[in-house]
Order: structure tokens, then sequence, then C-alpha cells
């Protein structure tokens, strides 16, 4: 008999529809169980315990022992009964850049998730708790991956969460008995999550989910590959080597179908009067002072619109005669998984990827490929950290470092990732305050036309510097292994301009002076722009009379040896940027955006002095 009526109790409330409705129907939540889900929401009731119980299993054919979760009400648990819902409480939540912080700090945290992972150390270490923890916590982890909730945001990071001891040991069958799914309460912005019956269930039943239900059993190789952290599979036979995706995920992933049937017709600017610019850039209204050029508040009157965000409607401005500050879809270039796409295609010889650009692969689409990587990189005892970075998000929010192939195989439940071939021997620059770090460099490329192709990059340049020593361990600590710390840390910058870094690079390494890696890094943008401009769209950045636009490539330097076995340092170009921050640059060279516009909108020819024609 059940333990509660919530339809005598009150029922279903019209202030509970109007909060939740939504998510009961995107999550499948049949509409039988609503109301005693209200029930159970509103008075805290955690009843499976009721009728489920926890239990020490024996593996066959090993000494281990594990945990399942059976049936005990003798009377069984019946799918029909509006009463079969039940909640499930949540024993951490974390996101990936604190997760090493709140294992260490947060009193008894560690030692329950070793417990609850049966992953306890056999030291009473605290440090090895915590690594033995987020070793093992990728067969534990769940994320909330529903719209509206927590991950609403166009920068949000990915929410983790780890099930209590009683839904962390619901085993895994592609058959399951029950569905489990997240889910968030208003009334107390608590997120729990709820599970109800598949079928009925008798005494001694074991109850199991399906951890990977959006994949369907039809597509073997995929649910292996996303199955890989609970069930090893030897991926040695198959192909790790992508394709490049048809049409359809170009224009339906990122372009909302837009069909390019423009008209390409060259523009012209006036040159009795001065040029009309409007920009939504609050930076560009400050430092745009050259006599040709003149601010207007007036978009429809413009010549030159210089606007931050995407342009959608280039059929609209094909009907001006006004230059744009944006190319159709750069897209490909600007957001990480269609650069490494476009990246691949200058791959020479045998390799799957140009020697500039790291191995890269999509995780959402292509994660079969990557574990048959993997696991040939592990069975020859190569490197194997990977950076995996969502790719709709940007300033290095979200990425993780690790050579945990299961965190690698998880991630992309939580949103787009692409794992990209961590730099295990980064070119260092030595910091007399800090030792040996971690730097980029950033190059701002001007792009005029595509066909034929007219580029030309600015000569003063910006680097950017790890805060501590680097080591290819403690992949946890941000400062160490990440060069973004204007958002985060900016006190400890180190600020040094181009002028000031050429020569003490060329004191610190003089058999590499920053001449040849200048000379390297352009071939390498022209190698870039040349792959991305080669094929039509949706494949490629088309040709367009009206457009002008800068680009910044963040580039760092990894050691590798040549044909001849010299060691050399090699561009790895990591991504390329639309409407870079502009605040340095402006702070250094009070003509930026002088500079900028006399590039891109009236000069036939690049300044030598203060640029570099690429193409």
């Amino acid at each position: 008999m059940s333990p509660l009526n919530p339809v005598s109790a009150g029922g279903i409330t019209s202030d509970f529809l109007k909060a939740h409705e939504p998510q009961l129907k995107s999550n499948g939540i049949p509409e039988l169980y609503w109301e005693a889900l209200c029930y159970k929401l509103k008075n805290e009731i955690f009843d499976a315990g009721l009728h489920f119980q926890l239990q020490q299993v024996q593996y066959e054919d090993s000494d281990e022992t594990g945990w399942n979760v059976a049936v005990s009400n003798p009377d069984g648990v019946l799918q029909g009964d509006s009463n079969s819902i039940f909640l499930v409480d949540h024993a951490w939540t974390y996101d990936m850049t604190n997760a090493h912080t709140m294992l260490s700090n947060v009193d008894g945290l560690a030692e329950r998730m070793c417990q609850l992972m049966d992953c306890e150390a056999e030291t009473d270490d605290k440090e090895a708790k915590v690594n033995s923890v987020l070793e093992n916590m990728w067969q534990y982890n769940q994320t909330y991956s529903f719209s509206g909730f927590q991950r609403d945001a166009a920068e949000a990071a990915p929410v983790w969460y780890v099930l209590d001891e009683f839904g962390s040991r619901i085993q895994h069958s592609d058959d399951p008995s029950i569905k489990m799914v997240p889910f968030f309460y208003a009334d107390t912005n608590t997120a729990y999550s709820v599970f109800w019956l598949l079928r009925d269930l008798r005494e001694e039943d074991e109850v199991t989910r399906d951890f990977m239900p959006h994949i369907p059993l039809t597509e073997t190789i995929s649910r292996q590959a996303h199955l890989l952290p609970w069930m090893h599979y030897d991926f040695s036979e198959a192909n790790e080597e992508v394709e490049e995706p048809g049409a359809d995920y170009f224009k339906l992933s990122r372009f909302g179908g837009m069909d390019f049937t423009l008209v390409n017709e060259e523009k012209s600017l006036p040159t009795d009067k001065q040029i009309l610019v409007w920009t939504n850039h609050h930076v560009l209204v400050e430092y745009l002072t050259h006599d040709r050029f003149k601010l207007t508040d007036c978009r429809e009157e413009a010549d030159i619109i210089w606007q931050l965000d995407s342009i959608k409607d280039f059929r609209d401005l094909s009907e001006r005669n006004v230059f744009i500050n944006q190319f159709p879809y750069e897209e490909l270039l600007t957001v990480k998984d269609l650069l490494s796409i476009v990246a691949r295609r200058a791959a020479r010889g045998d390799n799957s990827h140009p020697r500039w650009f790291p191995t890269t692969y999509n995780l959402n689409t292509d994660l079969p490929e990557f574990i048959a990587h993997f696991q040939k990189r592990e069975e020859e005892g190569a490197d194997n950290h990977w950076i995996a970075k969502p790719w709709n998000m940007g300033r290095g929010l979200g990425h993780v470092i690790t050579k945990n192939v299961s965190c690698l195989t998880r991630l992309p439940e939580a949103g787009p990732f692409i794992a990209m071939k961590y730099i295990e021997d980064p070119v260092l620059f030595y910091r007399p305050d800090v030792g040996k770090v971690k730097f980029d460099y950033r190059y701002e490329i001007h792009l005029k036309s595509v066909k034929p192709l007219k580029m030309s990059c600015r000569r003063t340049f910006f680097i950017r510097f790890a805060n501590k020593a680097y080591s290819l361990d403690s992949l946890h600590v941000y400062e160490k292994h990440f060069t973004v710390h204007n958002y985060s840390s900016p006190e400890q910058l180190l600020n040094i301009n181009c002028e000031d870094f050429v020569p003490e690079w060329d004191r610190q390494y003089p058999l590499y002076p920053w001449a040849d890696i200048e000379a390297d890094t352009m071939q390498c943008l022209k190698e870039l722009f040349e792959a991305a401009t080669s094929k039509d769209p949706p494949y490629g950045v088309p040709n367009y009379g009206q457009s002008r636009a800068l680009y910044a490539i963040d580039i760092m330097l990894k050691w590798d040896t040549d044909s001849k076995g010299q060691k050399v340092m090699v561009p790895q170009i990591l991504e390329c940027n639309f409407t870079p921050d502009s605040k340095r640059g402006c702070k250094n060279y009070n003509d930026y955006f002088n500079h900028t516009f006399k590039t891109l909108f009236l000069d036939d020819s690049p300044d030598p002095d203060g640029e570099i024609i690429v193409s």
C-alpha cells in the first residue's frame, strides 16, 4: 500500500505547473507521476528506501565486490502506481575549475567521495585521496543538461554532480528498468534527480538505468565509445582518421541554413568627404581619431559598420554601399571545431594535421576515432595529455587538461567539446620573478580580400605569460598551465610589449632568433587562411567585396625535431578570434585603431613599417 496519497494531500498546484511544466515535458516524465512528484518535492520526501535497498555483490570470476540496487518491497513496485516516482539527492555539485579545491578544503568531502566510489586510498594523505576521487569520479558524474537550468548563459561552465550513495549504486543496463533525470525544484532552488519505473518490478529485481539513453542501441560503436568509463572496449581496429563532414554540419549547426547567394560587387568609400563609421564598440569610439573617419550614431547612413556582435543579414547589407568588419562564414575560423576542420585541409603527406595545428578531435561527433587514437598513443607509450575546450565559450572558460580518457569521454554530455593534443613540451620564457613559464603570442590579421587573398599582419604583436613555473603536473593549477589571466588575476600579469620582448627572447634563445620565429609564423598563418578560403560556402569563407576584417590568432611554440633530428621550434595555432580585445592594444599604441582602419579601408598596400604582408 502506498504511504502517501498526493491527491488527498492537495494534489498538484498551478504554481508548480507554471514553474516546472516545461521541465516535466522535456524530461519525458509521465503525467501520471506529476502530482506525486509535486508532493514529494514540497515535503522533501525521499521514500525510495521503502521499496529498494543497496546490496553488495560478488563479481563472477573475480575477487572484487560491488554494489547494486534491488527491490526490497515484498509486493514489488508497479509502473502504473502514480506514486512510483522517487527523489534522489545529490552528494556533491561542482564545476571542473573548483573540483580539486572543494575536495581539498571541504571537511569530509574527499573521504565521503572515496567511500562512495570505492576508491579509498591506501594512505591517509589528503592529496592522495583527492587525486583518487578525481581519477575515478567519471564513473559517477552526472551533468545538468536540460535547457533553462544552470547552463542557459552563453558562457556558463558545465555543472557536474554526484548522486548520493543510493543513486550512485544503480548500475547500467541496455535494457533498463527505470529512467532517471535531473530536476530543478524552483521553489527552493534545489537540484535533485528523479526516477520512475519503465516496467513492473518484483521483489529482488535489480534496478538499472541506461547511462547513455540518448544513443540508440543500433549505434553500437558510438555506444561503446560513450560507455568506455564503465566497460573497456578495444578500439585498436577502429579508424582514427576523421572525414570532413558534409554540408549539413556547416549549414544547420552553425549558419542557420543560410544560403549564400549574395551579390559580390566591389563597393567604394567616399573620397570627397569624411567616411562615416557606425560602431557599438566603445573602445573604438574613444580611439578612432584619424581625420578621414567620422563617427555617426545613425547605422543607416554609415559608410562603414564595425560591430562587435555577429552580422546575420548580409543580404540586406549587400544592397547598400556600406563596408562591414566581418566576412560571411568567418565562423569557419573563429569557432574551435570548425577551425580544426579547416586546419586539417592543410595537412601534408600521411599526416592528419598540418605541423602548425595540434591534433584535434570533435568529441561530440568523432568520439570513436578519438578513442582509437588515444589507445594507439597509449600502446606506443606516447604522451597522452589533452586539453578539452568547449567550442561555444571563450577566454579559457571550461577548459580541462587531462590524460584521463574517461573524463574526455564524458565531457561531451555537458556540451560541445573538442579535444586538442596538449603541448606537453612547450617552449618556455624565463621570468626573473617566477622561473620558466608558458607563454603565447598573438598576431593580428587584417583581411581585405579572399579572392585574391589579400592579408597582412600587424608587426606589433602581444604576449601573455603564465604566472607560475611550468611542469607537466598539477593540471588543476590554472596559473601554471594557462596564460589568460587578465580576467582572473590581473594584478599578477607580466606585461611586456613586443619591442622589449624580442631582444630578451634573442638573448634567451640566440640559436632561434625571433625574426625566424616570425617568418615561420607568417607562413603558418598564410596556410591557414588559404585552407579557410579554398572552398565555396558553406565549407569555406567566400569573397565579399564589402568585407574587411580584423582577426587575432593565438599561437604557442613547441619543441620538435626536424628530419635531421635537430631540435626546432614549431608554431602551434590555438585559436582565431573575431573582434579581439583591443584595450591592451590601445593602451600600448595610441594609433591602434587608426592603423587598423587605415590598413583596411584606405591604403591599397599596407605600410611596410607597421604591417607584414602575408599574402
